[in-house]
């Protein structure tokens, strides 16, 4: 198919394809528990893999959310510790083992036959960062006192406050892959006015904006700031053809209790609900889980393998080539550092993303989610 976003009927039920040749969809903020013990915490992490992996999503995102500055304790294995879904894999092998025992060889051959097919999907680790202060800002700065913790994460992420952090997200927070809006603090409108100036510096640099849709879902009294907040943006990317907005799940709390899977949703419906609530084209509609969601994380790879003092839509050199390229220059060029300094071209990656309009091959069904 020719078109970013497409359906058709097969065998008399809808289908629907999304905008991304490779076949991958993204739900890039899930949300660490707030609190609980670190059993409930790896429980809850499981019921969400399984829940998205179940669902057609073949990334998510953990997500650590923290205010203000980073802290040494906000370091990535600390924070988001691999044991949180490797453990789970060990507790499902115990019970598999102990359910083997009082199973006969038919149902042993049937269980084994199932768990090769179930779908497995890959974990990506991310900082939300909640900003109030501008002198934080500072902190989100390539080449900054936080540039090693940072790139520890697949994604860094800053959720704006108020008028002066938004537009300081925007224009020059150069670590941050990812522009969080938050529509549940006031009313129905964003703390701050979006301007397309500010649009054009964050989309010029390689930034994507987000906007988490669970609250909406949860909370009846957020269901208009979402389309309040989807319109302005949508309003302000008129004719910016590389602006990427991406549709995450986000906080899911319900009356104080994390409420885990029942705030998740197919990409079909996010889709869906993209066209008919937020009005967006098919277009954009399409690639609010797939392809806009991938370029952030290519974004982010850029950040922490790219060249030093480069950043966005800057094409970037993996790090561990561009040391082969250099070692190499200097078995060439021996005296070569010394006088001037050699220059390295970038290497162009395989895959244009920025301008990759394709479908993907895989058909999910199609969803509505009645607001």
């Amino acid at each position: 198919m020719s078109s970013a976003f497409s359906s058709m009927r097969v065998g008399g039920r809808r289908r629907v394809s999304f905008g991304d040749s490779n076949n991958e969809t993204y739900d890039l903020m899930v949300l660490l528990p707030k609190s609980g013990s670190s059993l409930e915490c790896k429980l809850l992490v499981k019921e969400l893999r399984d829940r998205l992996a179940s669902t057609g999503f073949t990334h998510m995102a953990l997500t650590h959310t923290i205010y203000g500055r980073p802290k040494p304790e906000d370091r990535v294995d600390i924070a988001i510790p691999s044991s949180l879904w490797n453990s789970t894999e060990s507790i499902n092998n115990i019970n598999k083992k102990k359910k083997r025992k009082s199973m006969n060889d038919d149902d042993e051959s049937t269980t084994n036959h199932e768990n090769k097919n179930r779908k497995k999907i890959c974990i990506l680790r991310r900082l939300h960062v909640v900003v109030e202060n501008l002198s934080d800002m500072g902190s989100f700065l390539l080449n900054g006192p936080q540039e090693e913790l940072l790139n520890e994460y697949d994604l860094i992420s800053i959720c704006p406050t108020n008028d002066a952090t938004f537009q300081s997200a925007c224009s020059s927070a150069t670590m941050a892959d990812i522009i969080t809006l938050d529509y549940t603090t006031r009313g129905v409108r964003l703390p701050y006015r979006i301007r397309s100036k500010d649009v054009k510096e964050a989309t010029e640099r390689g930034a994507s904006f987000e906007i988490p849709i669970a609250p909406a879902l949860l909370h009846l009294k957020q269901r208009k700031a979402l389309v309040h907040s989807c319109q302005e943006l949508k309003n302000n990317t008129n004719g910016m053809t590389k602006c990427r907005i991406i549709i995450s799940s986000g906080d899911r709390t319900l009356d104080g209790t994390d409420v885990g899977a029942l705030a998740l949703r197919m990409p079909g419906d996010i889709t869906n609900l993209c066209k008919t609530v937020m009005h967006f084209d098919g277009s954009m509609a399409g690639k609010v889980v797939g392809l806009a969601a991938k370029q952030a994380v290519q974004r982010g790879k850029e950040r922490r393998f790219g060249q030093p003092g480069l950043t966005g839509s800057v094409t970037l050199m993996n790090k561990v080539d561009w040391m082969v390229s250099r070692q190499s220059e200097d078995d060439i060029m021996p005296d070569a550092k010394r006088g001037r300094q050699s220059t390295v071209e970038s290497k162009q990656p395989s895959n244009d993303t920025e301008d990759d309009d394709g479908d993907l091959n895989d058909d999910i069904d199609e969803g509505f989610i009645a607001m």
